[in-house]
């Protein structure tokens, strides 16, 4: 992806979070174009004062954040997330629309136009426990759980937001990408990074998607049929489990959030789990769950 020179200043280039012309194959104006002139300009956007027309938005993250953009008052390389004062989450805040944008709604906004959902009160910002002195806040230990449960979180330091995506037990480490360059990087939780204060969190928990048969989030169209006892799963292909008579169940049995083909046999009351086992629960005459 590289980097480039805008007004004497070099900037790492991610598509994912800005869209530019001539970037990543991208033949018309983006993100950057229209809205960036300089680090924390705070003049009206590119698009404004030149008089062209906006791109339309939807390419990547920063534009449904409302990075950049002078439209929500935000100067060049600035977001705005909103936080509860006592330490409280800020669940999907858009209160402050149109002339501002909460980045936790922007960034729900961006996972549901790539075809995903959220959990109910799946998207919120925090302040970390004890900072501003507030004794409800995120904890490190709430950081772990995100992190062992496969979901990264935004780290909120004063001025930059970097995402945080694994931990070291060993004197609270975060590691993170700080978005300044494409190297891993640690910091301590609740500390600073490069002389900002680590102030808070922002989490985004993506709903679990039924028969995710390939960990992509995304429910895939199957069927079992129950004469010749296989899986059909469409794109994927064709697996063997189960007998005539038995009972298909979708879930996900081990944590690895990909969905288990998995088999009831009301005549012993097992459940059997391709790759995992079997599993004597429930009688004949019951009817299982998933």
């Amino acid at each position: 992806m590289g980097s480039v020179v805008i007004n004497s200043e070099t900037r790492a280039l991610n598509p994912l979070s800005a869209t530019r012309n001539g970037l990543d194959g991208r033949a018309i104006k983006g993100h950057v174009d229209d809205y960036w002139i300089q680090y924390l300009s705070s003049s009206p956007d590119p698009f404004i004062t030149g008089s062209w027309t906006e791109h339309t938005k939807g390419d990547c993250t920063g534009d449904f954040m409302g990075t950049n953009q002078s439209s929500f008052a935000n100067s060049d390389g600035s977001t705005t997330f909103y936080n509860y004062s006592d330490g409280s989450p800020l669940y999907d805040y858009s209160a402050c629309e149109p002339a501002h944008r909460d980045s936790c709604h922007g960034m729900k906004l961006f996972i549901n136009s790539r075809g995903y959902a959220l959990q109910s009160l799946g998207n919120f910002n925090q302040y970390i426990y004890g900072y501003d002195g507030n004794i409800l806040g995120f904890t490190f230990a709430d950081f772990k759980a995100e992190i062992d449960a496969g979901r990264p979180v935004l780290i909120q330091v004063a001025g930059h937001t970097m995402l945080g995506f694994g931990y070291d037990d060993s004197g609270s480490t975060v590691y993170i990408h700080d978005t300044w360059d494409y190297s891993n990087h640690t910091m301590t939780w609740g500390g600073y990074y490069s002389g900002m204060v680590h102030y808070g969190v922002t989490v985004c928990r993506l709903a679990k998607a039924s028969c995710d048969f390939n960990r992509d989030g995304k429910s895939d169209i199957a069927v079992w049929r129950p004469t010749d006892s296989k899986w059909y799963l469409r794109g994927q292909g064709t697996y063997q489990w189960g007998t005539d008579g038995d009972v298909p169940v979708c879930n996900d049995y081990n944590g690895d959030r990909k969905t288990d083909m998995t088999v009831w046999r009301s005549s012993n009351g097992n459940w059997y789990i391709k790759g995992q086992g079997i599993y004597p629960w429930g009688t004949n005459g019951d009817i299982p769950l998933d």
